[in-house]
This record gives C-alpha cells, sequence and structure tokens, in this order.
C-alpha cells in the first residue's frame, strides 16, 4: 500500500583525536522517511554512531563503536560497529565507508587505486528503512519496513584534487518487506528477490 518514499538525512561527523595513538569519533544524526501522503512530523528518526580508534602505524587504525537509532513506532536499536582503516598496499585500502541508503551503520569496503584517477571498490552493508504510510492511505499513519543486505561496486574518478564522480552497481540481497498498522502491530510480512541497483552521486570538497 505505497509507492514511491522520500527519505532525508542529515549527519554531522565529529572527530577527535586524544594522542597520538587514540581518537574519538562521533556521528549524530537525524532522518525523515515517509511514503507520499504522510504525515512528516511523524516520519522523524534519530540517533548516533560513537567509537574509538586506535592507531597501531601508519598502516593500520581499528576500534570499537556502539550505534543507537530510533525508529518509527518500534523499540530503538543498538548495534555494534567496527571502525577500520588498513592500508593492505600501495593500492588496496579496507575501510569502514558510506553506503548507499539508509543503514543501521556503516559498511565495509575495499578500495583498489587503479591508477591516479581511478579507484574502483567493493562492498558491503546492512540496510534497514522503516517509513511512514500516507495518513490516508489503505493503512492510515501505517508504518512500512524495507530490511536488505547490498552488495555493491563502485568507479571513482578524480575529475580535479576536490571533485570526484562515481557510479555504481550491484545487488541488494535477502530483501523483505513487513507492513504495520499506525501502533506498530504486523499486519504482513514476505521475501522479496533480488534486486538490480544502480546510482552515481558527485563529491565537492571545499
Amino acid at each position: 500500500p505505497w509507492e514511491n518514499i522520500n527519505s532525508g538525512r542529515i549527519a554531522i561527523p565529529l572527530f577527535i583525536r586524544l594522542n597520538e595513538e587514540w581518537a574519538l569519533l562521533g556521528i549524530p544524526m537525524a532522518s525523515f522517511h515517509a511514503a507520499e501522503g504522510a504525515n512528516l512530523g511523524d516520519s522523524f528518526s534519530g540517533g548516533g554512531i560513537a567509537g574509538f580508534i586506535y592507531k597501531f602505524n601508519d598502516n593500520l587504525s581499528i576500534g570499537p563503536g556502539l550505534g543507537v537509532m530510533s525508529a518509527i513506532e518500534d523499540n530503538p536499536t543498538i548495534f555494534p560497529v567496527l571502525l577500520i582503516k588498513w592500508q593492505i598496499s600501495e593500492t588496496l585500502l579496507l575501510k569502514t565507508g558510506k553506503g548507499i541508503g539508509a543503514s543501521l551503520g556503516p559498511g565495509v569496503f575495499l578500495d583498489w587505486q587503479a591508477s591516479e584517477k581511478w579507484i574502483l571498490s567493493t562492498g558491503a552493508r546492512y540496510e534497514k528503512l522503516r517509513f511512514r504510510l500516507d495518513e490516508k492511505g489503505e493503512i492510515p499513519d501505517g508504518v512500512g519496513e524495507d530490511r536488505s543486505f547490498p552488495l555493491v561496486g563502485s568507479a571513482s574518478y578524480s575529475i580535479t584534487e576536490n571533485a570526484t564522480l562515481s557510479v555504481l552497481t550491484g545487488l541488494s540481497l535477502f530483501g523483505k518487506l513487513e507492513l504495520e498498522d499506525s501502533n506498530g502491530d504486523r499486519i504482513e510480512k514476505e521475501n522479496y528477490d533480488p534486486v538490480f541497483l544502480l546510482g552515481a552521486s558527485f563529491r565537492l570538497k571545499m
């Protein structure tokens, strides 16, 4: 009982170096997810991720993190996060990276510096999206939920030192959809087949 889902998110990464080895990372965030016709005021959620990072050497930094996120008509979710940046070789980098949608936390990605201008990357993450339904629809003020595990590959081209264009493709696996009423009681749940993903992004550093 929905068509298009509108989403928006704001996050503020905070990185504090405590000494030469230890650093603190915090990412407070807020978001909204709503079907067309939904009450936007009932579509917000928030939370954040925090963790410590230990620098073993110039090539390896790793540490534990913890995330807490509220959810529409559901209990807050608490989840572990691995914070890692491992320069395996001059051209290979394993890192905690950004993803492609609304998720419970950052995924893990492997970057290959194919040339001075090109970086090829592959990775995975867990996606969970809960969204408010149309207040006048079939399930008034209900909640939809979409869970999946996307595997993606991307190619990024450095146009200039500060501008990067990226394209990505992949598959969203193990997809599950749930439908709940406005009280959070489940009405229906079903799995869906793998979904092809395609996207692009442009990043500009100021």
